[in-house]
């Protein structure tokens, strides 16, 4: 391994005190030592700011970095301005990385000349359930086409920019629009896929995804994301080049899908009007006869010609998901009683 290559490690932060001790003492703990650990304090009105000065007075590495709130896209702008290291990672404020995660993805990063390294994602809940994404432990190459196309796929690559470590000049203006807030992350890997003339993957789970549940279900936020999915997708639908354009319209067309999902049942008059422009791209994309997965072609069609009965099919499902999670949930609930006895 060569120690010279420094890793600067972007930690956007804001109103995270709950949680940023956790994510730090994780970057801390790296087997890997040679890094820079940015962490900015985007205007928090916490505890974060302190707790940021904190960790930089305890560790040299650690550079403390205020500003009046800019959103996370221009949060990571400054980041990589500021970087000094050979590569760039990312990690939020509420997550965490295991110890090994910089370790391997240099060495992946040296080992194959890849200009993109990355790995699995762990997804924990904070009822006790964790899902692996997808730690098979596999590696694979990937070419620029081959690499945008996982990307916009999804079956084989997390679109996160936090489970990657990135050749810090490929980070240069590789942002396509910083007012988007969500699928910022696609957003801005679709332009670092496109410039990188290759990428690997090792698929261990080195990313810990703390996923705190807030529902967004029927209200304005939902539309507010819902509009910020659709613009980011359709702006990486214009972005990428002819041969990634059928793609890229799949991707396209399970944002608008997902967003239409997350205002079923809204009353608000927002959510109805939105839910009609997901129809219409629906059914523009039906017109156009795209290769689609069964399942994709088959919400497309529901959508577009018996909403209700797709309305009811999507309530059972969603309420046979939540029986589950409640009985896995009771189960680790349990063994962790067990484990304590």
């Amino acid at each position: 391994m060569d120690f010279d290559k420094m890793i600067s490690v972007i930690v956007p932060a804001y109103n995270v005190a709950e949680w940023l001790p956790r994510c730090l003492d994780s970057i801390i703990a790296q087997t890997y030592r040679n890094l820079e650990i940015l962490v900015i304090d985007d205007g928090s009105t916490d505890e974060t700011p302190g707790l940021v000065d904190k960790y930089a007075g305890a560790d040299s590495r650690i550079i403390a970095i205020h500003q009046k709130n800019q959103g996370l896209a221009r949060t990571r702008d400054r980041g990589i301005r500021e970087a000094k290291g050979a590569y760039i990672g990312f990690v939020d404020g509420d997550d965490e990385i295991t110890p090994e995660m910089y370790e391997k993805l240099l060495k992946n990063a040296i080992q194959y000349d890849a200009q993109i390294s990355q790995c699995g994602i762990m997804y924990c809940f904070y009822d006790g359930r964790r899902k692996p994404v997808y730690g098979t432990g596999r590696v694979k190459i990937y070419n620029r086409i081959e690499g945008c196309a996982a990307l916009l796929d999804g079956s084989q690559m997390e679109p996160s920019l936090c489970n990657k470590l990135y050749q810090a000049d490929l980070l240069k203006d590789s942002c396509l629009d910083t007012t988007v807030v969500n699928n910022e992350d696609m957003l801005r890997n679709i332009v670092l896929f496109d410039r990188a003339q290759k990428s690997v993957t090792e698929d261990f789970c080195g990313y810990l995804y703390w996923r705190r549940e807030a529902s967004m279900s029927y209200n304005q936020d939902a539309v507010r994301i819902g509009r910020h999915i659709l613009k980011a997708r359709r702006q990486i639908l214009d972005y990428v080049p002819d041969e990634l354009k059928s793609i890229a319209k799949s991707n396209y067309i399970t944002g608008a899908i997902n967003t239409y999902n997350s205002l079923l049942g809204s009353a608000l008059q927002e959510s109805g009007k939105l839910r009609q422009e997901c129809i219409k791209i629906l059914c523009d994309c039906e017109k156009e006869k795209l290769e689609l997965s069964k399942d994709i072609r088959l919400k497309v069609w529901m959508i577009c010609h018996t909403p209700a009965l797709y309305s009811t099919v999507r309530k059972h499902h969603i309420a046979r998901r939540n029986r589950k999670i409640r009985k896995q949930a009771a189960r680790i609930g349990k063994e962790s009683e067990k484990e304590r006895e």
